[in-house]
Parts: structure tokens; C-alpha cells; sequence
């Protein structure tokens, strides 16, 4: 099943069993607009780390893994890293702002952001993260559908923007799934979606 199919069905799941989460006040999907730059720039280092080892050891992987790593870039240039996103969220959902801890705690999307960044290996973040990403486009239509998020700034940016992620994405698959990493990435798809319909269910 594609990501995609994934991610929206668990959402109609969410808004069906949670239905006090489809008012647009936004609580249904956060703390993900604020967690999912940390988790870009975890993976980031991790990654980054990863290729330093393989050319200080003269692996011609470093070389492919480098060609994942400009397109990691490139969609988190073009996304939480080089825009402001949590800002977008916040200002379309400012009921947000007035959740303590321990009530951001026991929202769906907590455990899914605690199990994404409790993730130490740089090909199974990759993994998890292109497998998000690439169903990200159908994740937001969802959100929209459901009322979870408001139809603002944020969601039209994601709609927008979404569609070139996923692309880049791809080509991060094409990389590892080729790769001595197949199955720690192919982990990581595994772990997102696992913790994605844990979510919302």
C-alpha cells in the first residue's frame, strides 16, 4: 500500500474515533509542525556522519549517500528547515499555544514524535522520513477533509510544496532500496507507518 493510502486512512480513522479533533483547532496533528524540523536535523547529522566514516575510508558509497543527503536538503531547505513552519501552524492554529506539556502529552501525534526521534539509525530515519514525506501530499488533503487543520497558510503551503518533497523523496528511495542499507531503511518505512496507525487508532 502506498504511504500515501496509508497516512489518509489512519487520519479518517483519527477523525472518526476523535471527533472532538476535527474542530480546526489543529491539536489533532500537533506537536508534529513543531517536532518535524528536530527530526529533519537529527537525521541530517546522523546522515551526514555516515558519509564523513565512508570517504574517510575511501567507500565509494559515500559518493551515492551523498547524492541522498542533496536530496534531504533539498526538501528540508524547501520545507521545515528553510521556511518557518511551526510559525505557519501557530499563527493558523493559535489555541496551540495554550497547551501545557502534559496536555500535549496525551494528544494522538505525541507518541508518534517520541517514537520518529527515538530512531538512532541514519538509514532507518531515512527510511521513516521518505515514507512520510512521500505520502505527505494525501496526508493533508486528509487533515483538510477532516477538519483537523484549518485551510490556511499552512495547509495551502503543504498542498503546494508536498508535491516536490514526495519527488525528492523518491529519489532518496531509489538510492537506499539499491544500497548494502536495503533493510535498515526498509526498517524504518516499516516503523513509521507502525507508529503512524498507532497514532490514530
Amino acid at each position: 500500500m502506498q504511504p500515501g493510502t496509508v497516512m489518509a486512512q489512519a487520519i479518517q480513522t483519527l477523525a472518526k474515533k476523535s471527533p472532538q479533533y476535527c474542530n480546526g483547532k489543529g491539536l489533532g496533528f500537533w506537536p508534529i509542525p513543531t517536532l518535524f524540523p528536530l527530526l529533519l536535523t537529527h537525521t541530517l547529522l546522523l546522515l551526514q556522519t555516515e558519509i564523513s566514516r565512508l570517504y574517510l575510508e575511501h567507500d565509494p558509497l559515500a559518493a551515492r549517500l551523498t547524492h541522498a543527503r542533496t536530496q534531504f536538503s533539498k526538501l528540508s531547505h524547501e520545507g521545515d528547515l528553510g521556511e518557518n513552519h511551526t510559525e505557519l501552524f501557530l499563527a493558523d492554529h493559535p489555541e496551540v499555544r495554550k497547551l501545557t506539556p502534559t496536555v500535549t502529552e496525551q494528544l494522538p501525534f505525541a507518541d508518534f514524535c517520541r517514537g520518529m526521534l527515538a530512531l538512532q539509525d541514519f538509514a532507518e530515519l531515512c527510511g521513516a522520513i521518505t515514507d512520510n514525506e512521500i505520502g505527505s501530499v494525501e496526508e493533508a488533503r486528509a487533515l483538510q477533509d477532516a477538519r483537523i487543520v484549518v485551510d490556511g497558510p499552512y495547509l495551502q503551503k503543504h498542498l503546494v510544496e508536498e508535491v516536490e518533497h514526495a519527488k525528492a523523496a523518491e529519489k532518496i528511495n531509489q538510492i537506499f532500496l539499491t544500497s548494502p542499507y536495503n533493510d535498515r531503511f526498509t526498517s524504518g518505512i516499516e516503523k513509521h507507518r507502525q507508529l503512524y496507525l498507532r497514532a490514530c487508532s
